[in-house]
């Protein structure tokens, strides 16, 4: 075998231990928070963020759970403030929290399902930093509302991705 040979066999066997590239081939990552008040927390509302969450994992993305109360703290709004009223910077330092299984977080989406009181918010923030915040009102959250609900959002968390 030629010396140009080895060292060709040489280059090939090394770059098959490297570390595999993603480039152009990630899934998204997104940090959901159920956000609906304890007092307001029942069965139904469990079941609605659940049922939102499994078809944000359908999707090509890697769905983590933070904590009502972790996220408050890593915002900053630790006194009940609402969080359809956090600006966008303040939902920054979320992304790139130390503790989760990959470097950052893509997109946060935040959820309060109140099927009693027939409401739904959600509150997007995707990789372009556009927050968008939409609620359903006076509607029955059944599986159909909740699914268009999770798919609207979830259109809105590929805002801005780049792999």
């Amino acid at each position: 075998m030629s010396r140009r040979a080895i060292v060709c066999c040489l280059i090939v066997a090394a770059s098959s231990l490297a570390e595999s590239s993603q480039a152009g081939d990630r899934k998204l990552e997104i940090m959901l928070t159920n956000m609906t008040p304890d007092a307001r927390s029942s069965e139904a509302s469990k079941t609605c963020v659940r049922a939102l969450e499994e078809i944000l994992r359908a999707d090509y993305a890697n769905v983590q759970r933070i904590g009502e109360t972790a996220l408050r703290k890593q915002v900053g709004k630790t006194a009940g403030e609402p969080f359809f009223d956090w600006p966008s910077a303040a939902l920054l330092p979320v992304k790139g929290r130390a503790g989760t299984d990959v470097r950052y977080i893509d997109t946060l989406i935040l959820v309060d399902c109140q099927p009693e009181a027939k409401q739904l918010d959600v509150l997007v923030h995707p990789p372009d930093g556009a927050v968008v915040r939409f609620g359903v009102r006076s509607v029955p959250l059944d599986k159909d509302t909740v699914r268009w609900v999770a798919e609207a959002a979830l259109r809105r968390a590929w805002s801005g991705f780049s792999p």
